[in-house]
């Protein structure tokens, strides 16, 4: 399970990048989370050799397009054409600096959640969708702050967490994993299960199908394992940057993307 493709992640891209980093290259191998994300290829000077798995599409269009069209639908300060430009140009370049941020939009199941997203990653965002003016994506630097250990699991309740949703093997009670329960082909059901947990550490190979279940975290991220922070510097290469993940259960903390 590519955790990121099922996560409300869905490449709500709201977070806003200077222009340094959207210019820099793009630390995330493309193609892994959400079964082929995929090359954000040459686009916007990011990616270099980034690409090749999504077959030369690039998935930030899409994504951003889904990201404007919510963010006109929910946020009353957003309209107009001149609005939804600003809106995609900003949200394009946050995308080519980290093309995993395409996958997390594509994610979620409405466009309540995608804003919700956006107000989360950016602050810029989140004044101008509230009423502050217009304000776009831009200007979010390091992504620090909440997180750390925990994740969204908590208690679990008196049965603990066996059988709950989770994002990590963090949600989950010791002697359990965060696996995938859906059937090929269905949208991703993770949950707490009765297992062993993977061994390879944070940025280690993690491709494959059931590439998640390889890793220490749970969370597999364009085939390298992911794991919590609380800065952009907190997160080695191939990563470049964390990232708020908000789950359609609750907030999972900060990740490296």
């Amino acid at each position: 399970m590519k955790r990121l493709s099922f996560l409300i992640l869905t490449c709500a891209l709201a977070v806003g990048c200077s222009e340094s980093e959207a210019d820099g290259p793009a630390a995330v191998d493309a193609g892994g989370a959400g079964g082929g994300a995929g090359g954000a290829g040459g686009a916007g000077g990011a990616g270099g050799g980034a690409g090749g798995v999504g077959g030369g599409e690039d998935p930030c269009a899409p994504a951003c397009d889904r990201f404007v069209e919510c963010a006109l639908t929910e946020c009353p300060d957003y309209e107009g054409a001149e609005d939804a430009n600003r809106l995609r140009a900003s949200c394009l370049q946050t995308c080519a600096a980290t093309p995993a941020l395409a996958t997390a939009v594509g994610s979620f199941g409405s466009c309540a959640q995608v804003v919700q997203f956006g107000r989360s990653s950016s602050a810029d965002f989140a004044a101008g969708c509230d009423g502050g003016g217009a304000g776009g994506m831009g200007g979010a630097g390091g992504m620090g702050g909440a997180g750390g250990e925990g994740g969204m699991g908590g208690a679990g309740g008196a049965m603990g967490t066996l059988n709950q949703p989770c994002f990590s093997n963090f949600d989950c009670d010791a002697g359990e994993r965060c696996a995938n329960q859906a059937a090929a082909g269905e949208v991703e059901d993770p949950r707490c299960e009765i297992g062993e947990r993977g061994q390879v550490a944070t940025s280690g190979d993690c491709a494959g199908d059931d590439g998640e279940l390889m890793c220490a975290s749970g969370v597999c991220v364009d085939e390298f394992c992911s794991t919590q922070c609380e800065a952009d510097e907190d997160c080695p290469a191939p990563f470049v940057r964390c990232f708020p993940i908000i789950t359609e259960w609750g907030d999972a903390g900060n990740w490296c993307l």
